[in-house]
């Protein structure tokens, strides 16, 4: 999972924009702990993103990517390769942690965030080739977005 949370000056409790950030951790209790403490941190109402790599695109190769092998089923926590393409169009490949749709809803509702809002956002088509890239018809990514709750009071 990789959390990415982006906050302005005017939303970070400290006064501060930053970027939050973790890398494919495959222990879902640190997962858990984490996603917990950014939801006691945001402000009541702040925006938080979390940008992950697409977990229904799996095995699709995009223009800069593939996550997963072709036709390869995975589960929650299982370990997926995954390549990028450099600018220069050398590769490098490297493993992330796979997590369901459902998995990352959970995280973030078990953390008490409302159900988040899912966005897979696509590529603009490129020129009027009939040859589109993946990514034009299929997000690499997906971004799920929810904001901190309105109250914080306890009872």
């Amino acid at each position: 999972m990789e959390v990415l949370s982006r906050m302005s000056s005017d939303t970070c409790p400290h006064g501060r924009a930053g970027v939050t950030r973790t890398g494919t951790d495959p222990d879902e209790a640190r997962l858990a702990a984490l996603t917990g403490e950014i939801h006691r941190v945001v402000r009541p109402g702040a925006p938080f993103v979390l940008a992950d790599l697409n977990p229904e695109a799996t095995g699709a190769r995009f223009s800069t990517l593939r996550y997963g092998e072709p036709g390869a089923v995975y589960a929650d926590g299982d370990t997926v390769p995954t390549t990028l393409r450099r600018l220069s169009g050398t590769t490098v490949t490297t493993a992330c942690h796979y997590r369901s749709l459902p998995r990352y809803q959970d995280l973030l509702t078990g953390a008490g965030f409302p159900a988040p809002d899912l966005d897979l956002p696509l590529a603009p088509p490129q020129g009027d080739g009939a040859s589109q890239p993946a990514e034009t018809r299929l997000a690499p990514y997906m971004i799920l977005s929810a904001r901190g709750r309105s109250d914080r009071r306890t009872p």
